[in-house]
C-alpha cells in the first residue's frame, strides 16, 4: 500500500469517529454516567459531568457538546477571542475521565475503542 492509501485510511478512520457521540459511548457501556470529567489548564483545575443523557455539565450548566463545555472552561482563563464566543477546542480530547480499572483516560481513546470495537 502506498503512502496515499494509508492516508486514505487514516482519514477514514478520522471520519468514523466523528459520528460518534458521548450517548454512543454510553450506550455501548464505555462510559457510565453520572461521570466526572477532569482538566488542569494553565494551572487551574477544571471538572464537569456527564449525565445520563449525554449532556455534559460544567459550573452547573448543560451543554449538548463536550467540545462546548471545554471552550467555556477554557474561556474561563483566557478571555473571549475575537469573532468567537468562546475559543475553539477539542472536547474528545480535552476533557479526561477514570475508565473502567480507575485509570486517567482522554474521552478520545474512549471514542476510538468505541469505533474498533463497532468493526469487530
Amino acid at each position: 500500500m502506498d503512502s496515499k492509501d494509508n492516508r486514505k485510511v487514516r482519514r477514514r478512520k478520522k471520519r468514523e469517529s466523528f459520528n460518534i457521540s458521548v450517548k454512543d459511548l454510553i450506550d455501548g457501556g464505555l462510559i457510565c454516567p453520572p461521570m466526572k470529567l477532569e482538566q488542569t489548564y494553565l494551572g487551574q483545575r477544571f471538572q464537569a459531568r456527564i449525565e445520563i443523557d449525554g449532556r455534559i455539565t460544567f459550573r452547573g450548566v448543560s451543554y449538548n457538546s463536550l467540545s462546548t463545555a471545554a471552550g467555556v472552561a477554557r474561556k474561563t482563563v483566557i478571555g473571549t477571542l475575537p469573532r468567537y464566543r468562546f475559543p475553539q477546542t477539542n472536547g474528545w480530547t480535552w476533557w479526561f475521565c477514570k475508565d473502567k480499572n480507575n485509570h486517567r483516560v482522554m474521552l478520545n481513546e474512549l471514542r476510538m475503542l468505541f469505533v474498533k470495537n463497532r468493526k469487530q
